[in-house]
């Protein structure tokens, strides 16, 4: 679901463009976004969307995603721009915009007995799963290279109780 606050990267004509969730639309799946400083946006180009906004650089047609090796737990669910995600639309297309995840899910249940708790949570990979990607226009991810983090952790800001069985995703 769309958060207050959330925003997207749309690249479009050359530069790189702020799109606000609607305030009105937070929570929900569908939404739309506004853009304040549009000077020079065409919506009849083609556009590529990233989200979270935060997270991207772009400089010289190339988009740059940091991708968190470390992400903040939040019950049932993900911490805020812990999903990256990306959309694109062709030139003359005024369709909205549909986004993809650029990853897939590792959901662990964790039961213990009265009182057990969790406070630190790592998963870790053969493959790079954190750092500095790239995105192409046609949504192709390249992760960065060899020397990049292979773990992801989940950061608590308090102690998790396992009591009864808690999902957490990363």
């Amino acid at each position: 679901l769309w958060d207050e606050g959330d925003a997207i990267a749309v690249m479009n004509n050359g530069r790189l463009f702020k799109f606000v969730i609607d305030s009105e639309d937070a929570g929900k799946t569908v939404a739309d976004f506004i853009c304040n400083e549009a000077e020079g946006y065409d919506e009849s180009m083609e556009i590529t969307a990233y989200y979270p906004y935060g997270a991207v650089t772009y400089s010289e047609g190339t988009v740059t995603c940091a991708i968190p090796a470390v992400q903040e737990y939040v019950e049932g669910g993900f911490g805020k721009g812990a999903a990256p995600m990306a959309a694109s639309r062709q030139a003359g297309d005024d369709a909205g915009l549909v986004f993809n995840n650029l990853f897939g899910v590792f959901k662990v249940q964790i039961k213990g007995v009265e009182g057990e708790t969790v406070s630190a949570f790592e998963v870790g990979s053969s493959k790079v799963l954190a750092g500095s990607a790239t995105l192409a226009d046609d949504l192709t991810f390249t992760m960065p290279g060899t020397d990049a983090p292979s773990n992801v952790s989940l950061s608590f800001p308090s102690p998790v109780d396992i009591s009864q069985t808690k999902d957490f995703l990363v």
